[in-house]
């Protein structure tokens, strides 16, 4: 305003009038009540001459707009009260003022001449009749039937621009001298691009349920009262556009509908620089087609084929929408796309510079990211495409062409299943003998049957469906000789491993009720396609490790056609899902192979870039180098990656090598990343978590479910029946003393938490075999006092099995409990568990407990009598388990908000104790987390610990309130403890993770799972 103020000053006698577009997306709508009400800014009056307008957009709020074709809302803020007095509504143009600016517009409006394009010249007087009333009949149906802001002067203005660029665009080889341009074909394309492709199909209506929204059949009828062949017009141009003589088609893609008119659409879009949007949902080829159209348009000497010669080669400028975008980087997309267009221009070279923003749903609608988009959308200086899963808001969507890709219809998806399983839709009706028709048919159904099933989690989508139809395509066999496909491939038994791969991430009746589904499909159309019964000693249905083990060990020519990376859907609270895919060898430990990044929630760490880049770049190398990652709560630059996950690879070969490169965006930057053909890529999340996950994202993946509670029930399979006995009784035995003693006395207790206690008794040998473990393979350090306890009958193993888990349960439960639920216990039970509880366990004295942690184990026990009912030789003093990874949950106090580094000498006895020289004191390192403000202190901290010779105890101090923190902890620790402690020669490290929380929440809520996997003790 300093300028204008200025100026008003100097010319006193001129009243300037100063004008605010789009106000109420502002957010200081305070300053300009201030200006406009108050003639003020920041205090200071304002010259009289100065006189302010401004144009707003209404506010409305709709309930949802996730499943809207058209959104009517605008992104804007309320106005202050004292601004609405100023409103006035503009409202819309009558039809009859309406057909007459169309009439006027179209007779200013002229075209290539056919015979000299340089020259300029009208339409004849039909075909303006035609257009005028094809504009006002489609202006009129989106208002009356979308709403009355669907439309507006831009769409007028852009049939003009599109019939313009059809004039000139000829599909022939020029070779026709006689060839004239046909004007009705024209206005009917531009029509169809500006107003019909817009509007969803019946049967995408009738699929959503929707029976208020217009459909293409609507307007389409109403247009061909003027023009009689309308749809077979739109329907001839779009196949004779888009067709393998055109373009070059990736093998295993099939033309169908919305690869045609998406195809259709950015190639126009980018000739024109017209912004487009296409709006579907995941696996509707929106990503694909833009791909494909980059794949051809690559100028007059590198296109292959010679219609593509003729257009211009797209120079593209990517950028991925993600929840964390923001308006600057996608400028700065813009800005740079804009200066190399005016390097072409400059060069007279024949290229369109192309943004192209991905996934442009994600980005945060309440911070106004997106309106950034405005200026450059008015402008067109370079062409934008952007693909989304849902509709923008009005004031973007009126700036471009919006293709609505309707959910494909019966015919649709099979000619998708068709390209996808490598055969042409034309052999169909050879192919009915061999029953591939009729499996095809059944596969399509009960997919459609799958996404309308209330037992089904709406989790799928049309990408795991295409999958599946690339792993059948494998079971497909071709005789070299007559080129018939033999479908004996497609076995029952191939489809449910199909299943299992692709449309898993459900727990075990939801997946055999989705199985049901595909087979009743299939049976319809082919009878013979049965899933014989379970047999006894024959696994039908494979076990969720066994899935992804034989699918991260696909060899590479499966992998790139069907293989896709993994999510884990882990139902613990406590992220007990990572540490089953180490247990159970999935991942390996070794850092050299597989890295696991995790992100903090320090609030530092959130909004940090910096440290964003620094996580994309390490994966950016393991990438390049073919290692194994294992992402963990990385949400915040999952949208960096999407182009990864989706593996959007550019492929570059020669005779000997092949290379694949992917686009990860760093910043506001966008580069091509080199994928090693090994790399793997693991996302984890958690089971409540997958409803707020958006449906792009989900559907990239392979979804599996994992839990303690399905890993135990895998390896209980695999013991021998006498053995599944036995622990299936000691299960029941404890199940009853928990209920009796109450679920409420025992801290972080969850069902994970005794199937993480039982599964710790299964082990496997040397030969891959399992076996139930004896009592005695299960002592430490801690619990060896507990010893006559656990054996007091030492011949009765179920008994010991038993007295073992009640002996680590009671560790998580208070003094208070343990006394108030005693006298309800037989006396016997009584008095042998609070002897257990009070003098073999510690509780009250945590010097104690530290003194027992890093104390020789042996201490007071008669080696003798450890071992006298051992019938294993080999066994020695080296079986005793030592515990270096313990959490303890207290009270909250003084003494613990107090604990630190500097304040331990205060609270820790420094007398010399057994083992080691020096005192207690000096043995220890504390990190109070209170203290700390992010990651990379806490990181210093755990490095400064581990190279610290002399330093044996790490104590991490956190309140109940920072539990969010534990996760990321836990797995410094496990990374500190794999790292420090290999070496038998060098100072043990110990970690105590002390959790504390006031006492009223002490009993009636825990703020982490009692989960003992990994080697953690409670």
């Amino acid at each position: 305003m300093s300028p204008i103020i200025q100026l008003a000053r100097e010319l006193h006698g001129i009243e300037l009038i100063v004008f605010f577009d789009e106000i109420n997306t502002s957010s200081c709508l305070g300053l300009f009540k201030e200006m406009f009400m108050d003639r003020t800014l920041h205090g200071k009056n304002l010259p009289e001459n100065i006189f302010f307008t401004a144009a707003i957009n209404p506010s409305s709020t709709p309930a949802s707009t996730d499943n809207l074709v058209h959104r009517l809302d605008y992104i804007v803020h309320q106005l202050p009260q004292a601004l609405e007095g100023l409103i006035v509504s503009y409202g819309i143009l009558e039809s009859k003022t309406l057909g007459g600016y169309i009439r006027r517009k179209i007779s200013m409006f002229d075209v290539s001449s056919s015979n000299n394009l340089e020259a300029r010249m009208p339409l004849d007087n039909f075909a303006q009749d035609i257009l005028c009333q094809l504009i006002l009949a489609a202006q009129e149906f989106c208002e009356a039937r979308l709403g009355k802001n669907t439309v507006s002067q831009r769409e007028i203005q852009r049939c003009f621009n599109l019939i313009d660029f059809f004039w000139k665009m000829r599909y022939d080889d020029e070779t026709n001298a006689s060839y004239q341009p046909n004007p009705i074909r024209c206005i009917t394309l531009s029509i169809a691009l500006t107003y019909y492709f817009r509007l969803p199909t019946e049967e995408d209506n009738r699929q959503r349920n929707d029976q208020h929204t217009p459909t293409r059949e609507d307007l389409g009828n109403l247009l061909s009262d003027i023009i009689p062949d309308f749809l077979e017009i739109i329907q001839f141009e779009l196949e004779k556009f888009v067709n393998a003589d055109n373009f070059v088609i990736p093998h295993g893609v099939a033309i169908n509908q919305a690869v045609r008119e998406h195809l259709f659409a950015i190639v126009v879009s980018v000739v024109t620089r017209t912004p487009l949007c296409i709006i579907g949902a995941p696996g509707q080829s929106k990503t694909l087609s833009f791909q494909i159209a980059l794949q051809n348009l690559q100028g007059p000497q590198l296109s292959t084929k010679q219609f593509c010669k003729r257009l211009p080669s797209i120079d593209p400028f990517f950028c991925l929408g993600s929840k964390y975008s923001r308006s600057e980087d996608i400028a700065y997309v813009f800005d740079r796309a804009i200066q190399r267009e005016q390097q072409y221009k400059q060069y007279r070279m024949k290229t369109r510079c192309v943004v192209f923003l991905d996934e442009a749903s994600l980005p945060d609608e309440n911070k106004m990211i997106l309106k950034v988009l405005h200026p450059y959308l008015d402008e067109c200086k370079v062409s934008f495409i952007a693909v989304a899963n849902k509709s923008f808001d009005a004031a973007n969507s009126n700036r471009m062409i919006c293709i609505y890709r309707s959910r494909p219809s019966e015919f649709d998806q099979k000619i998708l299943a068709y390209g996808c399983l490598g055969l042409d839709i034309k052999m169909e009706n050879q192919m009915i003998d061999s029953h591939i028709g009729g499996i095809v048919q059944g596969l399509c159904q009960g997919y459609r049957e799958v996404l309308m099933s209330p037992d089904i989690p709406k989790i799928f989508h049309d990408r795991d469906f295409i999958y599946m139809l690339r792993e059948l395509r494998f079971e497909l066999t071709k005789n070299s000789a007559d080129h018939n496909v033999s479908t004996d491939g497609i076995t029952p038994i191939s489809l449910l491993r199909a299943l299992e791969d692709n449309f898993n991430g459900i727990n075990e009746q939801q997946f055999k009720k989705l199985v049901e589904i595909f087979y009743d499909a299939v049976q319809k159309e082919s009878d013979k396609f049965l899933l014989a019964s379970k047999e006894p000693d024959k696994i039908i249905y494979r076990n969720v490790p066994t899935i992804m083990r034989e699918s991260m060990g696909l060899e590479s020519v499966r992998r790139r056609l069907y293989g896709r990376y993994k999510l884990i859907i882990d139902e613990s609270e406590d992220e007990s899902a990572v540490h089953l895919l180490f247990q159970s060898g999935l991942l390996s430990s070794d850092p050299k192979r597989t890295t696991v990044f995790r992100m903090s929630d320090f609030a530092e760490d959130i909004n940090n870039e910096l440290r964003n880049t620094e996580i994309l770049s390490n994966i950016k190398l393991c990438m390049e180098t073919g290692k194994t990652i294992l992402m963990v709560n990385t949400e915040r630059i999952h949208g960096s990656l999407y182009d990864v996950f989706n593996q959007n690879f550019s492929i570059m070969a020669t005779d000997d090598t092949r290379k694949i490169f992917s686009k990860v965006a760093i910043g506001p930057k966008t580069i091509d990343v080199a994928v090693h053909e090994d790399f793997q890529c693991i996302i984890h999340v958690k089971r409540n978590e997958v409803e707020h996950i958006p449906a792009p994202f989900l559907s990239r993946f392979q979804k599996y479910s994992l839990s303690v509670k399905d890993f135990y029930r895998i390896q209980l399979e695999r013991l021998a029946e006498n053995e599944q006995t036995m622990i299936k009784n000691v299960e029941e035995k404890v199940q009853s003393f928990i209920q009796h003693f109450g679920r409420q006395y025992f801290y972080g207790l969850n069902e994970n938490t005794l199937y993480s206690c039982l599964l710790s008794l299964i082990k496997i040998n040397g030969n891959d075999q399992y076996y139930l473990s004896n009592p005695s393979q299960h002592y430490s350090q801690l619990t060896i006092k507990s010893k006559s306890f656990i054996e007091k009958n030492p011949t009765d193993v179920q008994q010991c099995l038993v007295r073992l888990i009640l002996s680590q349960l009671i560790q998580l439960a208070s003094p208070e409990s343990i006394i108030l639920k005693l006298p309800t216990l037989e006396d016997s039970i009584a008095q042998s568990l609070c002897t257990n509880y009070f003098q073999q366990q510690e509780h009250f004295n945590i010097e104690n407990f530290l003194r027992e942690l890093i104390s020789k184990p042996f201490i007071g026990v008669d080696n003798s009598e450890l071992w006298e009912n051992s019938t294993d030789e080999s066994r020695t003093e080296s079986n005793i388990i030592i515990t270096k990874k313990v959490m303890i949950f207290t009270r909250t106090s003084s003494y613990l908000d107090g604990l630190n580094e500097q304040t331990k000498s205060e609270f820790f006895n420094n007398d010399d104790f057994n083992g080691y020289d020096g005192n207690l004191t000096d043995k220890i390192d504390i990190l109070n987390l209170a203290s700390i403000e992010n990651s990379v202190g806490l990181q210093d901290g755990f490095h400064a610990f581990g190279h610290d010779e002399q330093k044996a105890i790490l104590i991490i101090v956190i309140d109940a309130q920072q539990s969010h923190h534990i996760p990321f902890l836990r797995q410094l620790i496990d990374h500190a403890h794999y790292t420090y402690n290999t070496d038998m020669q060098k100072q043990a490290k110990y970690f105590l993770m002390l959790v504390h929380s006031p006492a009223r929440q002490l009993y009636h809520q825990f703020c982490f799972a009692s989960i003992f996997l990994n080697d953690w003790n409670f």
